[in-house]
């Protein structure tokens, strides 16, 4: 079985979310001076390859430390959605892939928008899903949404599908990166957040598991 990384590296520089804190990777003990090495780690909950709960948005919402660790991993369903730069993605995309999305966990969205990951148009004209669309996959047995994009909203605007997908419960994972990989592939998804307490959000070490064709 062949195991994927997902997730971009955190470090300083890289790309963020407009608002979001820069953030901090120190070596704070080396082994060539204290014969072990530290580092001290300082980022937003939002930083990176990184899971919403649905506390990132609703008021009272679960938080990620409330979900039993099976939550946040199972079979995948990737579905191409690179046609719709700029624009909402429509629902008729999903309901001719509905076999494959209602027999698995996780609903990868492939924009191809990675490939702008330290540009400064990743953050511009991404697609998202259109409301009905939305609300729609809402209904569905899923435990989550996985994007190669920056968020499920536009930069500027409403949260209006944040709402919609973490107001049913669902996890969201942005900033996913190399999905072309396993497009047309069998495949199961994990992404492991960050423990802490009351966590609204946390980076993941996102991955998918390949299944040979036999399997």
């Amino acid at each position: 079985m062949e195991t994927l990384c997902l997730s971009h590296l955190i470090g300083e520089g890289m790309p963020l979310f407009p608002g979001t804190e820069p953030p901090s990777v120190e070596r704070i003990f080396s082994v060539e001076k204290d014969h072990f090495a530290e580092t001290r780690l300082s980022f937003s909950s939002h930083t990176g390859t990184h899971m919403d709960a649905p506390a990132h948005m609703i008021r009272g919402g679960k938080t990620l430390d409330q979900y039993d660790p099976g939550s946040f991993t199972g079979p995948g369903a990737l579905i191409d959605v690179t046609a719709f730069g700029g624009e909402e993605i429509p629902l008729d995309i999903f309901r001719h892939n509905k076999g494959d999305i209602r027999k698995s966990a996780y609903l990868l969205l492939y924009t191809g928008w990675d490939r702008l990951w330290g540009r400064p148009g990743y953050f511009e004209n991404y697609p998202v899903l259109a409301p009905e669309t939305a609300l729609w996959l809402v209904s569905l047995p899923l435990k989550g949404i996985g994007i190669d994009a920056p968020s499920f909203d536009p930069v500027e605007g409403s949260q209006r599908i944040h709402h919609i997908l973490l107001g049913k419960g669902l996890l969201l994972v942005e900033n996913l990166t190399g999905l072309e990989r396993v497009k047309g592939l069998n495949f199961s998804f994990s992404a492991f957040p960050l423990l802490y307490k009351e966590a609204d959000g946390a980076p993941v070490y996102a991955k998918a598991s390949l299944f040979s064709s036999s399997s």
